[in-house]
């Protein structure tokens, strides 16, 4: 059984999935718009322009919403999810900071085998 709070979740990135795909197609009809006259025309047109991208987001939404496999598989994902465990904000921050002081290391070594290397052409072309 799908708890309350999974479905609010699920039911959040649906419509978050149907607001991106509204956007995905008012994206594409605006740059098939540029290349195709027939299309340009049609585009011109207010509730084309905002009618099909929202038109599409609600379909897409309704597919997601009432396709049971899809329900399960998004229930699946959000218990999974839930198991996972979230490292602490200071071993975050702690690994964070080891991962820049790394970096900095790296750059230093990176920069030293340039101006080695560089030398050692130099000398070598002089």
């Amino acid at each position: 059984m799908i708890k309350e709070e999974n479905i609010k979740i699920i039911t959040l990135a649906f419509v978050a999935a149907g607001f991106l795909t509204a956007f995905v197609v008012r994206i594409l009809f605006e740059l098939v718009a540029v290349y195709s006259g027939l299309v340009a025309m049609v585009y011109g047109l207010e509730w084309v322009r905002h009618g099909v991208p929202v038109l599409a987001g609600l379909a897409m939404f309704m597919y997601l919403q009432l396709r049971e496999k899809t329900r399960i598989w998004a229930h699946e994902v959000v218990v999974e999810v839930r198991k996972v465990v979230w490292p602490s904000r200071q071993a975050t921050l702690g690994m964070t900071v080891m991962v820049c002081i790394i970096l900095i290391i790296s750059g230093f070594v990176l920069g030293a085998f340039d101006l080695a290397s560089s030398a050692v052409v130099n000398f070598i072309i002089d």
